[in-house]
């Protein structure tokens, strides 16, 4: 016995194609491992509209009762941190030069000074056109929540990319530097 008809899609397969199941009389799943995927993915995806929903209804009762349990497992809390740091920043650090390098592409990828010819990826930086960046860093952060809040914002017109040393000198003297003769 090679082949099986699936009682879901009703089309004959390799036995290979289906799972294992000790309680079947030929020792096989009555339906194919596709068909198993598909129905467990949309039961999943039900799932998780439910208790989407569930906490959208409950979100106070969910938030008291989250805050309680971190106040009352501040230590688990410092041990599943301390277990996990290195593999967190990790990953933060590979989502911000992803979104840092999808911004900078957006930007055109090169210095907005014309005097300059510098466009190294790591020496770009984001430049607030309007000398606004101290307040913007109070309000959305820096590094990668900075990030995602320029894409959600559809890269806002009045940031810009120079290098480091244009922006720099934009800073301190007030201007862009040239080349001077």
């Amino acid at each position: 016995m090679n082949n099986k008809q699936c009682s879901k899609c009703l089309v004959e397969k390799n036995i290979q194609e289906f799972s294992k199941d000790k309680y079947a009389f030929d020792g096989y799943r009555y339906n194919c491992k596709s068909c198993c995927n598909a129905y467990r993915g949309k039961r999943l995806q039900k799932e998780k509209e439910y208790q989407h929903k569930k906490y959208l209804e409950n979100k106070e009762a969910y938030l008291t009762k989250h805050k309680k349990w971190n106040f009352e497992n501040k230590e688990k809390i410092k041990v599943y941190n301390r277990r996990h740091r290195e593999s967190r920043n990790k990953y933060a650090n590979k989502i911000r030069k992803e979104l840092r390098l999808q911004i900078i592409n957006h930007y055109g990828a090169k210095c907005s000074n014309i005097d300059c010819a510098d466009n190294r990826l790591e020496c770009l930086t984001i430049d607030h056109i309007n000398n606004d960046g101290h307040k913007q860093r109070k309000t959305h952060g820096s590094g990668l929540n900075f990030y995602r809040w320029i894409i959600k914002n559809n890269y806002p017109t009045d940031l810009q990319l120079l290098c480091y040393n244009c922006n720099c000198v934009k800073a301190f003297f007030g201007y862009y530097p040239s080349k001077r003769s």
